[in-house]
């Protein structure tokens, strides 16, 4: 009997079977392997935390005419130009902006694209404090343990922050922030 007479359609089919099973468990195989390094080489972020130092090693302002002033504490709005929720936050941090404008505290909007998306985003949205942009969005990103925009941070004289706000903020977040004792040491 030769072999091409043995493979009949239901071997043929069978065989076939067979050899894709093969290859699906060997895809499986190395793909578990994969996934079992990567997950042992994973080192987890640590989130932002008070009592963390705030690097602007990445940070320019849009005017040369802003500098920031460390011998005060700094209020930080950290945006993307292109989220919404930063766009809804805006308003608040003007506001907060204004409330403090008669404290010892610098306010500063730092926004995390090209200094081009956020010059045109400061001349269409009305932005009551100095802005800066990110150089380099993925370091300051990793330097400063950010996890997302919109953040709002306090920082002291020394650059480590004091307190810590995540996502839109509420008009209670916004009582709280103007009456943390920073703010409230600096109207004083």
């Amino acid at each position: 009997m030769k072999f091409h007479q043995y493979l009949t359609g239901h071997k043929l089919y069978i065989i076939l079977v067979h050899i894709t099973l093969l290859v699906f468990v060997s895809q499986v195989v190395i793909l578990s392997m994969k996934n079992r390094e990567l997950r042992e080489n994973q080192t987890a972020a640590e989130p932002l935390a008070i009592g963390d130092s705030f690097s602007f090693e990445n940070v320019d302002p849009l005017s040369s005419d802003d500098s920031l002033d460390f011998s005060k504490p700094q209020l930080l709005f950290i945006f993307s130009t292109t989220c919404k929720y930063c766009h809804k936050n805006m308003s608040r941090w003007n506001r907060v902006a204004e409330l403090a404008d008669e404290t010892e505290i610098s306010i500063v909007g730092i926004s995390v694209h090209s200094l081009e998306k956020t010059k045109a985003y400061i001349e269409e949205n009305r932005v009551d404090f100095p802005v800066y942009w990110v150089r380099d969005q993925k370091k300051f990103g990793k330097e400063n343990k950010l996890r997302g925009v919109p953040t709002t941070i306090l920082l002291n004289t020394n650059r480590e922050i004091e307190k810590i706000l995540l996502g839109v903020l509420s008009e209670d977040k916004v009582r709280e922030l103007t009456m943390t004792e920073s703010l409230q040491l600096s109207m004083n």
